[in-house]
């Protein structure tokens, strides 16, 4: 009977420290919830993590050609749009995209990165689409600003990556 005790209260620390830790990733479903356009599908590469004013963070999106990609980017209203994103061609070298989070009011052709508002009221999702000529890697830069807070703001950060099959013209 002992020993019976002792395998279930085993099993209920396990499933405690289980549930625990699940509970404290706050950003684990940041992307879920987001529905791929029509014609994409949402990819596996899409990510999203826990992220701190006043760091830099780094990810690598390998692509192959035959195919259109969609890239978004997302992230918690704490960080006040104040982000830099940065999409470098590996085999280049080369910048694809520079933008910051917020739009640029000075200049209407340069939305911000994560989206504006239209007259409606309506948030819109700014997205930039691609289709690569040959197979690389994009390096993804996100510099969160530095806050000015004793303690840094933290928030999720978000990358929804969409793919679907490139047109074929003959």
């Amino acid at each position: 009977m002992k020993l019976l005790i002792k395998i279930g209260l085993a099993i209920l620390c396990v499933a405690a420290f289980s549930f625990r830790g699940l509970s404290q990733n706050t950003c684990a479903d940041f992307m879920k919830f987001r529905a791929a356009a029509e014609g994409f599908k949402a990819s596996t590469q899409s990510k999203s993590g826990k992220c701190f004013s006043g760091k830099s963070y780094k990810f690598m999106l390998p692509i192959v050609n035959g195919k259109v990609y969609r890239i978004s980017f997302y992230a918690s209203a704490a960080f006040n749009q104040e982000i830099h994103f940065k999409v470098i061609d590996q085999s280049t070298g080369k910048s694809v995209i520079d933008v910051d989070g917020a739009s640029d009011p000075n200049d209407p052709n340069k939305p911000g990165a994560l989206g504006e508002m239209e007259e409606e009221g309506k948030f819109v999702h700014t997205y930039y689409e691609f289709e690569p000529s040959a197979a690389t890697t994009l390096q993804i830069v996100i510099d969160v600003k530095k806050a000015e807070t004793p303690k840094p703001i933290e928030g999720c950060i978000g990358i929804f990556v969409q793919e679907k099959p490139a047109v074929i013209e003959w």
